[in-house]
């Protein structure tokens, strides 16, 4: 499995305006006189496996589908992955921000009937907060402070400061007491527990490794469609294949990106995974690129989008940016002229008062793309008169690297925005704002600081963080947006980062799958938010 360094995006959570909730046009239709196209069963291929599921964690994409399709939180995230309520039925925030009081839907069930009440979410997010924090998730909770129920259908949080990523850490599933309150929280594998809130429960795993699913009756948007889910997880990509054209699989994830007909007898489509690969400009006072006019040199001559944010996902608060064009080799010439790096030392290297140019490049050597990379940026320094160092390091001495004293220029990552795993780089938490690795106080701060930082590239810019910390606090979805927006901008000016590239997951579907309401799009990780009302043509 790749080697994802992590970053842990921790504030693109808007709320979206309750004039447009979804439940409340699936609950129309399902209260509707009309017979439903009830029945039957879809089966969901996936390349990886899904053996433990914890309930803050999720270390493979079969494991996130399986979190989606059988458990529910207070918040679900839609097919854009914005957060929608799904147990929740209302909330209201103090005027300081701090007191967020959660309203739970009247007369909730879970799969077996039984009540479910402001006790599971108080037991749930009590027993999480007493966990080690040893995934990024964890650690947020940490900003609840304190967590009550007054009656059986309210939950009052109590933070430390305004926190505005509580509405997707509300995607957390919400557990059992009755069943789990005798148990190690800490033990507990999702994948066998049969007493769930989500729209499917847990039935049985076939001989062949298939995960059963079964329709919740109690669940809170309605019975599905569907009589079962089927998840068939280490699936190989000939056989789903295989499985697409002859109708045994509906919905398959190929490990391989490839080439697909428009003719054959199903569709297909991409989604962007949650992983970048990026460039890291030190920014540091004690280093070339710190200088911004040489920096946007730099990254005229070698990009091909010149900001962070050009691939970075846009929080759907935000206005998107337009990206630039590719650059021009003269451009960058001229703007480290410009920069006063037009002279040449006895080498024919770039110099400026005395001073060469030369840039150390680091690469993991276990990336090939990311070392691909690396001898782009090489040969277009040459080319530029730079000199370059290059080092192509293992991973242990690559991480060991981006700690003080930062000896490098230019660091070549690969950075995952997931919230809950340092191996698999999840969507069912997931928040696209990348504060912490632009946050000031994320960066370390000098040599006496050995903590690993998320701001590897070292930026600090007072008017950024300004903005940052005015969307950390707003839970209006406006007054977020122009946060983001200007915190966007901000970072679109200066300039740290550069992205690469972004993986692609491909997706194949049979032509049978419907949906009643809503969209079906398999474009975007957060597909099966909708199952609930999917159904086959016969």
């Amino acid at each position: 499995m790749r080697r994802v360094i992590r970053w842990l995006g921790m504030i693109g959570v808007v709320w979206s305006l309750w004039a447009c909730q979804t439940p409340t046009s699936w609950q129309a239709v399902v209260n509707q006189p009309t017979p439903l196209p009830r029945g039957g069963r879809v089966t969901i291929a996936v390349p990886d496996d899904v053996a433990t599921v914890v309930p803050w964690q999720a270390t493979s994409r079969a494991s996130e589908l399986f979190v989606s399709l059988t458990h529910s939180g207070l918040m679900r995230l839609d097919d854009h992955g914005a957060p929608q309520p799904e147990l929740l039925a209302d909330w209201s925030a103090s005027s300081d921000g701090r007191v967020i009081t959660a309203t739970l839907h009247a007369d909730l069930k879970w799969s077996d009937a039984t009540p479910l009440t402001s006790a599971d979410v108080v037991f749930t997010y009590t027993a999480l907060k007493s966990l080690v924090a040893t995934a990024p998730v964890l650690a947020e909770l940490r900003h609840i402070t304190d967590v009550q129920a007054p009656d059986p259908l309210h939950v009052k949080f109590t933070l430390d400061a305004p926190y505005a990523p509580l509405l997707t850490l509300w995607a957390l599933p919400i557990l059992p007491k009755k069943v789990l309150a005798t148990q190690s929280i800490a033990s507990i594998n999702l994948r066998n527990l049969a007493t769930t809130a989500g729209p499917f429960t847990y039935k049985s795993v076939a001989a062949n490794g298939a995960i059963v699913l079964s329709a919740n009756p109690n669940y809170v948007q309605g019975v599905p469609l569907l009589d079962e889910i089927v998840l068939l997880p280490n699936s190989r990509d000939t056989d789903m294949m295989t499985g697409i054209g002859n109708g045994t699989i509906d919905i398959a994830e190929l490990a391989e990106t490839v080439q697909l007909a428009n003719t054959a007898p199903y569709s297909h489509t991409q989604y962007a995974q949650n992983v970048f690969g990026m460039a890291a400009f030190n920014l540091r006072p004690d280093h070339l690129l710190a200088d911004t006019a040489l920096r946007l040199a730099v990254q005229q001559a070698v990009s091909q989008t010149t900001i962070l944010d050009m691939v970075l996902p846009q929080s759907w608060a935000a206005t998107p940016i337009t990206p630039t064009t590719t650059a021009v080799m003269s451009d960058a010439s001229t703007l480290l002229d410009q920069a006063g790096w037009d002279t040449r030392d006895s080498d024919g290297i770039r110099q400026k008062s005395g001073v060469s140019l030369q840039m150390t490049i680091l690469a993991p050597a276990d990336n090939p793309l990311l070392l691909q990379y690396a001898d782009q940026y090489a040969a277009v320094f040459q080319a530029l008169d730079i000199a370059v160092v290059r080092h192509n390091l293992l991973h242990s001495e690559y991480v060991a690297q981006l700690i003080p004293p930062y000896d490098f220029d230019i660091v070549l990552l690969e950075l995952g925005n997931g919230r809950s795993s340092a191996q698999y780089a999840d969507t069912w938490l997931y928040d696209p704002d990348p504060r912490a690795l632009l946050y000031g106080g994320e960066r370390n701060q000098g040599v006496p600081d050995i903590r690993g930082s998320l701001n590897i590239a070292g930026f600090a810019d007072s008017a950024y963080d300004q903005a940052s910390d005015s969307a950390m606090q707003a839970y209006d979805i406006k007054a977020r947006g122009v946060a983001l927006a200007n915190a966007a901008q901000r970072a679109r000016i200066l300039a740290p980062y550069a992205v690469l590239y972004r993986p692609t997951t491909t997706v194949i579907y049979g032509r049978r799958l419907r949906v009643l309401t809503g969209s079906l799009r398999f474009d975007a990780p957060w597909y099966a938010t909708n199952a609930a009302r999917w159904f086959v043509q016969p």
